[in-house]
């Protein structure tokens, strides 16, 4: 298994009993700073990290970070209509896992690293 949270630990949100989050907080948008004059996009990426997604660390990481980017030009290109949000999940069916893990729920683009 890679650690496809590590940069992304530095969110900090408050943490919330209530929330299943790979690193144990709460990554959600806050729903206060949601502009009711904006659309609001919410993007999902699932990871497959799986064994048999060995030796593709790299290749899946780039991609993530390229889709990452990407999200990231259309929040400053089309900032003033809406606002740009990334949930991050993987899964794994391996002993001693839990098989669908989230580790980014809803957090504004901005705050988003690269891993």
């Amino acid at each position: 298994m890679w650690n496809i949270e590590k940069k992304n630990r530095r969110v900090n949100y408050p943490a919330n009993e209530n929330t299943e989050c790979g690193n144990g907080m709460d990554n959600r948008a806050d729903k206060n700073n949601l502009d009711p004059d904006k659309a609001h996009i919410y993007n999902l990426i699932i990871v497959d990290e799986s064994g048999s997604m060995g030796g593709l660390e790299k290749v899946t990481i780039d991609g993530i970070n390229e889709t990452i980017s990407t999200i990231k030009k259309a929040q400053e290109d089309f900032g003033d209509k809406q606002q740009q949000f990334l949930t991050l999940v993987t899964f794994d069916e391996r002993q001693g896992v839990p098989p669908i893990r989230t580790h980014l729920d809803a957090v504004p683009i901005d705050a988003v690293h690269g891993f």
